[in-house]
């Protein structure tokens, strides 16, 4: 399944995915997202937490679910519907008078009344974030391969544990 945005509901949130396979689940948004950042090992609170603090922003935070999961909110100033759109699944947006129609790479579209010129902050934002948790995981790689194997360093905690726990 690849996620292309989730619609907020009330009491309900609507997944739409590629092919146009739709899903309705009774729970809200924010308890949906929660579960899928649970589910790969954070919290949603978490995530939006660390995208703050590496983009140095306060609000509007995208939120990296998994590889191919990255997604920004898509909220009007006079609407309450919130839309979470998959940041990596958008392959171009047209400016229609108010609005902005997301146009994803199964060829669906989205018309959405987010300002074009806010799309393109969070799209902008989302390259940005995602560049840098690149860097960050070829750094880690590169610090993991540079020093001893894993099976090297497993083997140097047990001693260091049949040491402390003797």
């Amino acid at each position: 399944m690849i996620l292309l945005y989730i619609e907020e509901e009330k009491r309900h949130v609507n997944i739409y995915t590629e092919r146009a396979k739709n899903y309705t689940l009774p729970m809200r948004c924010n308890d949906y997202l929660n579960r899928l950042c649970e589910f790969y090992g954070s919290s949603l609170i978490g995530r939006k937490q660390a995208a703050c603090a590496f983009l140095h922003i306060r609000q509007k935070a995208p939120i990296y679910i998994r590889e191919g999961i990255l997604l920004f909110q898509s909220i009007a100033a006079a609407s309450s519907q919130r839309i979470w759109i998959n940041y990596w699944r958008v392959k171009r947006l047209v400016k229609e008078c108010y609005q902005t129609r997301f146009v994803f790479t199964d060829h669906s579209e989205l018309l959405t009344d987010m300002e074009y010129r806010s799309a393109i902050m969070q799209m902008r934002r989302c390259l940005h974030y995602s560049y840098l948790l690149t860097i960050r995981m070829n750094q880690l790689s590169i610090e993991n391969s540079a020093g001893e194997d894993y099976s090297t360093m497993n083997q140097r905690i047990k001693n260091n544990d049949d040491i402390l726990f003797a």
